[in-house]
């Protein structure tokens, strides 16, 4: 009977931490999987980042966006919630430690475009875009493709996520 009840708590707590991130390797710390080439990540925790301390980025490539303004930022801290572009001469796993995800309604999304992440949850493209009443959000997956949702009629047509650690362009 006891094993009975451990085994069913066991599963509940899998069963209630939702999909596993593409992009998550490790549970208990905040790990992600950087791939060659460019990626679209943001600290899935509410850590900073500290950028100079991940090895293999080809010739110092980390791009921030922020106010209609393109940044090259290797060896800036970016704060939870924003989304950057990095190319990686090697891949390589970076960890953050395992605190609380932010909020992703908190964070201050601007008219126009904006380069933001995911927390340490996955959410659905139709809550993300209805919570900031956004009209386009365009993610990145590492096979080099785009994918776009778009607003139309109060639904989206593809019904996907966005998971831990994943970066994302939102238009408002």
């Amino acid at each position: 009977m006891n094993k009975l009840f451990l085994l069913f708590i066991l599963m509940q707590i899998s069963l209630s931490q939702g999909p596993p991130s593409p992009n998550l390797v490790n549970v208990q710390e905040a790990k992600i999987k950087l791939r060659v080439g460019w990626n679209l990540i943001s600290p899935p925790t509410n850590a900073v980042l500290d950028t100079s301390t991940i090895k293999n980025v080809d010739n110092n490539t980390l791009w921030t966006f922020s106010s209609n303004k393109w940044s090259k930022n290797y060896g800036a801290s970016i704060p939870p919630g924003q989304g950057f572009w990095i190319k990686m001469s090697k891949d390589e796993n970076i960890s953050l430690p395992r605190k609380t995800g932010y909020q992703i309604s908190k964070l201050q999304i601007n008219d126009g475009w904006n380069l933001i992440g995911m927390s340490a949850y996955s959410e659905r493209v139709n809550d993300i875009i209805g919570l900031f009443r956004a009209s386009i959000l365009w993610e990145f997956k590492y096979s080099d493709k785009l994918k776009r949702y778009v607003w139309k009629e109060r639904t989206i047509s593809d019904r996907g996520s966005i998971y831990e650690g994943q970066g994302f362009w939102l238009k408002k």
